[in-house]
């Protein structure tokens, strides 16, 4: 966690990136810490070219058996017809090798995107 935190924050500029990561129990496997750390960081790239928002919060926690990663900002929200681009694709596939699903939605205020992904699924 520390990792993504510092990864993240390097790159900080104008938008506030904040990360809290609820993990408790086993490690995750490297190839899991690599993935994680890569869909943050598209995920927050996206909201730096597209959001317009001044503050992204990530948040790592456990549901069960998954890993559920979720990016809010306070930005201008999805657009009514969203063609998904190279970012969101990244995100899926890095999903998908772990059996996980995306799902980019309105948040409160901005956008909200919920990743899971499976600790226990074959890479």
């Amino acid at each position: 966690v520390a990792l993504i935190r510092e990864r993240v924050e390097m790159h900080e500029g104008p938008l506030r990136v904040s990360v809290e990561a609820h993990l408790d129990g086993a490690a995750l496997g490297v190839d899991l810490q690599l993935a994680v750390l890569r869909i943050i960081q598209e995920a927050v790239a996206n909201v730096r070219r597209h959001a317009q928002a001044s503050r992204c919060e990530v948040s790592i926690g456990r549901e069960g058996s998954e890993l559920v990663i979720t990016v809010t900002d306070d930005g201008i929200g999805p657009p009514a017809t969203l063609t998904p681009g190279i970012g969101l694709t990244s995100v899926e596939q890095r999903a998908g090798e772990f059996g996980g699903t995306i799902e980019l939605a309105p948040g409160p205020v901005g956008s909200r995107l919920r990743v899971t992904l499976k600790e226990d699924a074959p890479t």
